[in-house]
C-alpha cells in the first residue's frame, strides 16, 4: 500500500450525459488522481463527501490515472515547538 497525500476535490462531471456524476479526485503536488474504491463505480460515491474541500492522507495503490482507495482519513498538521518537540494540531 503506498500513501497519497492532498487535497479531495468533488466535481460535477459529463454534465448533460448518461455518464454525468460526482467524482472525487485528489489534488496533488504532482496532479490530479482520481479516487475510486475496489469494485465500486467511480462516480456519486457518498464515502468521499465528508473529506470535500479537506488535506487527507489515503491508503492505496495506483492503477493508470486512479488511486484505488483502501482508507482514507484528514491529515493531522504537525507543528514544531521551539524545544523541538511536536505537536498535533
Amino acid at each position: 500500500m503506498d500513501i497519497f497525500r492532498g487535497v479531495v476535490a468533488i466535481r460535477l462531471c459529463n454534465e448533460g450525459s448518461r455518464s454525468e456524476g460526482r467524482f472525487a479526485y485528489l489534488c496533488c503536488e504532482d496532479g490530479e488522481w482520481e479516487l475510486t474504491r475496489e469494485g465500486g463505480v467511480p462516480f456519486n460515491d457518498p464515502y468521499y463527501e465528508p473529506f470535500d474541500g479537506l488535506d487527507v492522507e489515503v491508503e492505496g495503490r495506483q492503477s493508470g490515472s486512479f488511486i484505488i482507495v483502501e482508507k482514507i482519513s484528514e491529515s493531522v498538521a504537525e507543528v514544531e515547538t521551539s524545544e523541538g518537540e511536536e505537536l498535533k494540531d
